[in-house]
């Protein structure tokens, strides 16, 4: 019956070989044949101390040592070959074995290499080395340091998947040796030898790791495996020092006291150890990321920071620069070029960073483009050299020295194509680095989208502001001739009234007219021309205030002075028509504009409230400073505004009901009173109910220097 060491040293044996040949049953390529001579050496020799365990037979040492032919030199022909070989193997590379195949035929048959071997009661043995068996040991090394040596080259000068082939090579290298170093060396040294089956059974590891790497080219981080590694070993580690520590601690004190103290010392061991062991684990997770992983990257930290990037502009030559930020400082990558679809439906470069475009034209562009029409995947350059893929693009993607290439989709449209560099450490994309390319991809075509309507909105909005502006210009021109026209022609106009009003006077003044019927039509005529002569002088008035609007030379002007000077030349007119009239000043105002404009202003407000105020009323003027604004309001007792009057009365031509009584009026008064407070940076309102009067309301900004 097989005991524990030999069951396990035949399952690595068996599990070598099953190994061995799931990666050979693959190409038959000359990685792959090198591979099935050193894992069926390897699984041969399992099995074979197994079996001269169980039979006793002295001869299966020689067939052990006639095994070493392969996992010795098939370990050569290995570091010779992987990770790429193109072909099969080469047969002058079978030379490889002639060294250790010659020392064992001129050995074995003598029994140089071991003479006896001697079986012990418990199933131990112990072979007896012959002179030989120096000769195999320096073969033997000889055949590792070859090996070790065409691997540590071929690592320092590899790139990509290549290099992480390597160091999964070297990974299951050092797992194996270690433990042949703990199991056949550290513990036997300190008389430990109940173990020694591992270091038999350790080339299983070994050949695990080599297989990975030989069978895929997307890889986990290695870095990730010696960290979970780490971690689990510390962990369990540390949980074995407490169990033992806890257990031989309780012995010491308590032996002489109770009976029952190696069941209690088990119990509270291994209580101590369920309670400890999530804090161990947390602590050797730090410590390992400390020490080992600095510049490892967290993925849900990048990806959220891309998302932020994504989401938080609308410049794309921004969005840019945070991509360039993000991808470099985390994956350790420094070119990108960003290609979009032009208005031809053809890629065209609209960023790139440290990328060479020379030897590259538009037909590169569109194969890339009609690719990815197809397949909406990811693009790691370093795989496609392990796939049947389209040569155009490994072509294009070389010519770049790109390391990935990424489809950027919108409302299933392919919108942009965005090319990264390869890893300045050189290393491969990894599981992580695709996975996180992928989820960029998709959210990248809703950001682009965005992008892009922003920027037709804003065209829009620009070409809509040039022909705003350009309506503008044309219509303050038209607005600029007419008020032009309107003031040439009044000007035009004022001076054949004047000839025909001063030719009427001297008419009127002849001796013989004044004793004809004509006199009484001169007055009609006189008056026809008053008329005629206020609506010019209105139409003047309004023509210069508009030619001005922005060309108004402002100067300080003392409201008090002004206002008491209009109160005393129309105080007499109030006294004609038996009006009281009162002016009232709380606080001095300065103003910035033109006296004469204001004095208008003011005198054609006063004027109307002369002139719908009846004998007996009262008109109150009535200045006041408040705080950045000088408020002016003119008050009378008189006729009043209608309702319906009151939201078009400063319209110009506009006469109220009021107006269409006897009362001769032009309609243009009120209207240049509200173009002058305008001009002035102020404003003009009315509180008017008919037959109790009307409040006129001027607000004008006040002038700060001179106050």
């Amino acid at each position: 019956m097989l005991s524990i060491n030999q069951f396990f040293l035949l399952i690595a044996g068996l599990l070598t070989f099953g190994i061995t040949l799931f990666v050979y049953r693959g190409k038959r390529d000359a990685v792959r044949q090198s591979f099935l001579l050193m894992g069926a050496g390897f699984s041969l020799w399992n099995i074979s101390l197994v079996l001269m365990q169980i039979m006793k037979t002295p001869i299966l040492v020689d067939f052990i040592f006639f095994i070493s032919i392969f996992h010795f030199g098939g370990l050569l022909l290995f570091a010779k070959t992987f990770p790429q070989h193109s072909g099969t193997l080469p047969k002058r590379y079978y030379l490889y074995l002639a060294p250790m195949a010659l020392l064992l035929a001129v050995t074995l048959p003598f029994n140089l290499l071991v003479e006896k071997v001697i079986f012990h009661p418990d199933g131990s043995l112990e072979p007896v080395n012959g002179p030989a068996f120096i000769f195999f040991v320096i073969t033997a090394s000889g055949y590792i340091a070859a090996s070790l040596f065409l691997i540590i080259k071929k690592f320092k000068l590899a790139k990509g998947i290549m290099k992480e082939q390597l160091k999964y090579l070297f990974l299951g290298l050092g797992a194996s040796f270690f433990i042949v170093f703990i199991a056949d060396i550290l513990l036997p040294a300190l008389g430990i030898f109940k173990l020694n089956i591992l270091g038999a059974a350790s080339p299983v590891i070994f050949i695990g790791f080599t297989a990975h790497a030989i069978v895929r080219h997307r890889f986990m981080d290695i870095e990730v495996i010696i960290q979970r590694g780490l971690l689990y070993l510390g962990t369990v580690s540390a949980a074995a020092v407490v169990y033992f520590l806890s257990i031989f601690t309780i012995e010491e004190v308590f032996r002489k006291t109770f009976e029952t103290v190696p069941l209690l010392s088990a119990i509270f061991a291994a209580f101590a150890v369920v309670i400890g062991f999530p804090y161990f684990k947390e602590w050797f997770n730090k410590t390992t990321n400390h020490f080992f992983f600095r510049g490892s990257y967290n993925y849900y930290d990048v990806a959220k920071a891309l998302s932020r990037a994504l989401a938080s502009t609308l410049d794309f030559k921004k969005l840019f620069y945070s991509l360039e930020k993000i991808f470099g400082y985390n994956l350790k990558i420094n070119k990108f070029l960003f290609l979009s679809i032009n208005s031809s439906g053809l890629l065209q470069s609209l960023k790139n960073t440290n990328f060479s475009l020379k030897n590259i034209d538009a037909s590169d562009f569109k194969n890339l483009k009609n690719f990815f029409t197809l397949s909406r995947e990811p693009i790691i350059y370093e795989e496609l050299k392990y796939q049947d893929a389209d040569f155009e693009i490994k072509n294009l993607l070389k010519k770049l020295d790109a390391g990935a290439a990424l489809p950027i989709f919108s409302k299933s449209r392919l919108r942009a194509v965005f090319i990264l560099g390869p890893k300045l450490s050189e290393e491969s994309f990894s599981d992580k680095d695709i996975e996180l390319l992928n989820v960029f991809s998709h959210q990248a075509g809703t950001a682009l989208e965005n992008i892009g309507l922003y920027k037709k909105i804003k065209d829009y909005s620009g070409e809509l502001e040039k022909k705003v502006e350009k309506r503008t210009s044309e219509l303050k021109q038209l607005y600029d001739s007419q008020s032009k026209f309107l003031f040439d022609i009044s000007h035009e106009l004022q001076t054949p009234i004047s000839i025909a009003k001063g030719n009427l006077e001297l008419l009127s003044k002849k001796e013989n007219f004044k004793k004809s019927s004509g006199l009484k039509t001169l007055g009609v005529i006189d008056k026809t021309l008053d008329k005629m002569s206020l609506l010019v002088s209105n139409l003047l008035s309004l023509a210069r205030i508009d030619f001005n609007q922005n060309k108004l030379a402002g100067k300080p002007v003392r409201l008090n002075n002004l206002l008491d000077e209009l109160y005393d030349d129309c105080q007499i007119l109030a006294e004609n028509k038996k009006i009281t009239f009162h002016l009232k000043k709380i606080g001095n105002a300065v103003v910035l504009g033109d006296r004469e404009m204001l004095r208008e202003l003011f005198l054609n407000l006063i004027s109307n409230a002369l002139k719908y105020t009846d004998a007996g009323g009262k008109i109150e003027i009535i200045l006041v400073k408040e705080n950045s604004y000088a408020t002016i309001k003119i008050s009378d007792t008189g006729r009043g505004i209608a309702k319906e009057d009151l939201p078009r009365i400063f319209e110009r031509f506009y006469k109220s009901s009021v107006n269409k009584s006897n009362i001769d009026s032009t309609g243009l008064g009120l209207a240049i009173c509200r173009q002058i407070a305008k001009l002035h940076g102020g404003s003009i309102s009315v509180k008017s109910e008919p037959g109790k009067g009307s409040d006129f309301i001027v607000k004008l900004p006040v002038y700060q220097k001179l106050l």
